[in-house]
């Protein structure tokens, strides 16, 4: 009899297992094994594809991987077309540059947003010569900063570019060798301008004033110096009025200037813009100068006079550096640069390598 019993328990017991597991459904926390079901569609982002869970558990992901691109940008697994392929970006600690572009449009637009961090910059990167030789237009997105080094050095068939507002510095040779390029628009946040930036844009349509041809804008012509035009005759140099850059090595062992005069709307005068100008014996500054690069004056060997504002905020490293005649204002060891109302300004050097001590003016 108490057999019996035993074995009706057990028969029980089997029973409302078998019909828990029957009710039993994908979500629930019955001890027996569930099968994960997916979409056989493909879900997809700008770098992975994977498939979807159906069931419940939609937190679930199958076959995540990066995708395979074909010749034109689609991937060949889930047919993703990557707007920016051929692209090559480098990521920054704030965003992105880009690097190389290797793809085979002519047409390229760069993203302004790129894997959620902003493009920042372009940099000169291994883009091979056909490719440089077939791009026709460049797109620069708004957000940019920087255009650096020869970026875009030997395009060939680059017929017009917009520097978008909010870039400040075009590097050397930026756009060096752009042979069909005929127009650029510089923007007014741009502070700097590097050295042979536009050499050898033979089509490229400068402003010209004085004898000096300019790029800017709808709004300002005459915004960045770029270089003097051809001319074999000494003079004394008027700057256009709306002036507000002075190219890196502008006018770089120029011996045809004698004077110069720089307008109030001037603000910055790039690295070596006036090196070597051998004949060059007076600079007196506009109000509103800002910066002096680095060389600015440097071999100005008949430079007798240059006068500097109150709002002067940067000289840089040997700006003056053998302008043996230039006249200073000694005070305490060290000689200054100022202007009439106030001859210490800006305190250029030492009077001697060995001197021990050195007071410091109270109206630097």
């Amino acid at each position: 009899m108490k057999n019996r019993h035993i074995a009706t328990l057990i028969i029980l017991s089997v029973a409302t297992a078998l019909f828990a597991f029957a009710l039993g459904g994908c979500g629930d926390d019955k001890p027996f094994p569930h099968k994960h079901t997916f979409s056989t569609e493909w879900t997809n982002d700008d770098i992975y594809h994977w498939h979807v869970a159906t069931c419940i558990h939609k937190t679930e992901i199958s076959e995540r991987a990066e995708h395979a691109y074909d010749e034109t940008g689609k991937c060949q697994v889930c047919e993703y077309v990557d707007p920016y392929y051929g692209m090559v970006f480098s990521e920054y600690d704030y965003g992105y540059a880009l690097r190389d572009y290797r793809g085979n449009k002519t047409e390229i637009t760069v993203p302004s947003v790129y894997r959620g961090k902003p493009v920042l910059a372009v940099v000169n990167g291994k883009t091979n010569d056909s490719t440089r030789m077939t791009v026709t237009s460049v797109t620069l997105p708004q957000g940019l900063i920087r255009i650096n080094d020869g970026a875009f050095e030997n395009y060939t068939s680059l017929g017009s570019i917009v520097v978008p507002e909010g870039v400040t510095r075009i590097g050397n040779r930026a756009f060096s060798g752009c042979t069909a390029l005929t127009g650029v628009s510089i923007p007014s946040s741009v502070t700097s301008i590097g050295t042979n930036a536009f050499e050898d844009c033979n089509n490229l349509k400068f402003e010209k004033f004085r004898d000096a041809l300019y790029l800017g804008n709808a709004t300002n012509k005459y915004h960045a110096l770029i270089m003097p035009a051809e001319t074999d005759a000494h003079y004394d140099y008027t700057i256009n009025d709306k002036t507000v850059v002075i190219s890196d090595g502008a006018f770089l062992y120029c011996d045809t200037i004698y004077n110069i005069d720089f307008p109030d709307s001037v603000e910055y005068i790039g690295w070596r813009a006036f090196q070597g100008c051998s004949y060059l014996n007076n600079a007196i500054l506009g109000k509103n100068t800002l910066s002096v690069g680095d060389e600015a004056f440097k071999g100005c060997y008949r430079l007798s006079r240059a006068d500097i504002n109150d709002k002067i905020a940067y000289i840089g490293k040997d700006a003056f550096d053998g302008c043996d005649v230039l006249m200073y204002s000694e005070y305490d060891n060290a000689l200054y640069l100022g202007n009439e109302s106030d001859p210490h300004v800006a305190l250029i050097k030492a009077t001697d390598s060995r001197i021990t001590s050195c007071m410091i003016n109270s109206d630097t």
